[in-house]
């Protein structure tokens, strides 16, 4: 299942260089996890990322910190470009500044530490490598 944010791209959030961007959020998970409590997760993110008075950028990372939702592995998100979706999905053009949508994908703790002590392009460079199973919460790390 796929859920977005409606309503978070109301308030531009200002970027690098004195740039604003409008935002929603994005995030999938199987059928399995309580859609109660991802919705619940992408609400309360979504009021987090308000207060911060910030956007998104590629490769960001949030947390690690208690799981997302009750029971899973997964303690905090990256930052990411919508690939699995339409192109034209990823930014909507016809507002000012232009909405775009963050694709949250959950990591496990390992995973957080590693992108924020290698990076984001390794990171990147070892989704492209591996079969990973995005949709699922309790996913084991990639990085060892």
């Amino acid at each position: 299942m796929t859920y977005t944010t409606l309503g978070l791209s109301v308030n531009p959030l200002p970027m690098a260089r004195e740039r604003t961007v409008r935002q929603e959020l994005v995030v999938s998970a199987y059928q399995s996890f309580d859609p109660d409590n991802v919705a619940s997760f992408l609400v309360t993110f979504a009021e987090y990322i308000c207060a911060q008075s910030r956007a998104l950028l590629r490769g960001d990372v949030v947390g690690p910190a208690d799981p997302l939702i009750p029971g899973v592995r997964a303690s905090a998100v990256y930052a990411s470009i919508p690939v699995f979706f339409d192109d034209d999905f990823s930014v909507y053009q016809d507002s000012s500044p232009p909405t775009v949508l963050v694709w949250l994908i959950p990591l496990p703790r390992e995973d957080a530490e590693f992108v924020k002590t290698q990076g984001w392009e390794p990171f990147e460079d070892m989704l492209e490598s591996t079969a990973v199973d995005f949709w699922d919460l309790n996913r084991p790390p990639l990085a060892r």
